[in-house]
């Protein structure tokens, strides 16, 4: 064991991220389990498995296991304070990640609770211009709409458009998200 193994691990992360992006999410699965098994190691001990398991939780939520990557995540939240990593992006990726978990499970305070806390670092780590933050803001919008407030919902609908059109253009995938999230409020709103 040791540097060859811990490189043989990080190996297979970066083909798990591969195996994610074409869609073979079991497949992923398989080899992220071995790349944690060989990085949870105590000589290969870093905070990387954290990052290991937060790609786990993805895959996981790939192949609609919700519930385990929901604890996962919360697991990787209790450790990222623990490791007083709340002041840092990644945890708001966490963040970020749960309130989404939650809100297909349809647990829409915890998914309020963790969007807005995510909207918060990502303005403090990143600022308010970075993509990060405008994703997390439209998600704020689709959470307090599935709560039914609807206060504010346009505004920040329309902000994160206009941070992703700023940062890539009004053709990225973001900018058509977010601009396809406030068609869909305004029509729901004019039709009730």
């Amino acid at each position: 064991m040791g540097k060859s193994d811990a490189d043989y691990a990080i190996s297979l992360y970066n083909y798990t991220i591969l195996l994610e992006k074409i869609g073979r999410y079991e497949e992923g699965l398989k080899y992220i389990d071995e790349a944690i098994s060989i990085m949870a190691l105590p000589e290969n001990a870093s905070l990387k498995l954290i990052d290991y398991r937060q790609v786990k939780a993805s895959l996981l939520v790939n192949v609609n296991r919700i519930e385990e990557a929901i604890l996962i995540l919360e697991d990787i939240k209790k450790q990222r304070i623990l490791n007083n990593q709340q002041t840092q992006s990644n945890y708001g990726t966490t963040l970020f990640d749960l309130a989404g978990n939650y809100l297909k499970k349809d647990m829409l305070e915890k998914a309020l609770v963790n969007i807005s806390e995510a909207v918060e670092v990502f303005k403090n780590t990143l600022g308010n211009e970075h993509p990060y933050y405008a994703m997390a803001i439209r998600k704020k919008a689709d959470i307090l709409l599935a709560t039914g407030e609807i206060k504010n919902i346009a505004s920040l609908y329309r902000l994160s458009s206009q941070i992703i059109g700023k940062k890539f253009g009004k053709f990225h995938i973001e900018y058509f998200n977010s601009e396809y999230a406030y068609f869909l409020f305004l029509k729901n709103k004019k039709l009730s």
